[in-house]
């Protein structure tokens, strides 16, 4: 019973396929026989406008798959927006994304404050928020969010990687952090927890690491 489902099915598929106009219509909006439409909203502007270079790279790398051949013969046309990290602006290039330019997806827009913003509309909308570029994890709740889907390691997952390699390479080790530096007592119940204990002792030499304070991130950038 399985096999003649899957062979029917097969059927129908490639009858569709050499049936260019029915092809066309299975297509949800932002797809097509020739074209993939990928939207995305960045900081290019504001005060995470740094972050706006992961946008850049992400169009660089689309054009180097079109120069290709593209995806089975279809082009992407990579539309990213800026929302100055403001998630007011977030709402507003979203619409656009999905009601104006009718992509079929959002693609690793980049911040916490402006994906929740967006993530009831992108929902109800019935469009996906394709592997948002924030560590929060919220993103893991396909009961009420099926159409939002997270990409990379929860904060917490990053501070308990960072708190082991620490605990087993410098555990009286020192770490910048906005550019002070404080020296960290850290132990098995703080990689537990994913959190760190800190005293208010200011270091007198260059720290082991240094931490990005942006986002709630433990990146090393050097070690002693």
């Amino acid at each position: 019973m399985v096999s003649r489902k899957l062979v029917v099915a097969l059927l129908v598929a490639l009858a569709a396929a050499m049936d260019p106009a029915a092809a066309q219509r299975r297509y949800a909006p932002g797809a097509s026989d020739t074209e993939i439409k990928i939207g995305n909203i960045m900081p290019y502007s504001g005060p995470a406008s740094a972050y706006g270079m992961v946008g850049k790279t992400e169009a660089a790398y689309f054009n180097k798959i079109n120069a290709e051949g593209g995806i089975n013969g279809r082009k992407v046309a990579f539309i990213s927006y800026d929302d100055a990290y403001s998630p007011p602006k977030t709402v507003e290039q979203a619409r656009r994304l999905v009601e104006s330019d009718e992509v079929l997806l959002i693609f690793q827009s980049l911040g916490t404050a402006p994906n929740t913003a967006i993530q009831k509309y992108m929902n109800a909308k019935k469009v996906p928020q394709l592997f948002v570029a924030t560590g929060a994890t919220k993103w893991n709740d396909p009961k009420h969010f099926p159409w939002t889907m997270g990409f990379q390691p929860s904060y917490q997952h990053e501070g308990h990687i960072y708190a082991k390699y620490l605990l087993q390479n410098h555990r009286n080790g020192r770490i910048g952090a906005s550019g002070s530096c404080i020296r960290t007592t850290i132990t098995e119940r703080t990689i537990s927890r994913a959190s760190r204990t800190v005293s208010t002792e200011r270091c007198r030499s260059s720290p082991n690491f240094l931490m990005r304070s942006p986002t709630p991130r433990w990146i090393p950038r050097s070690s002693i």
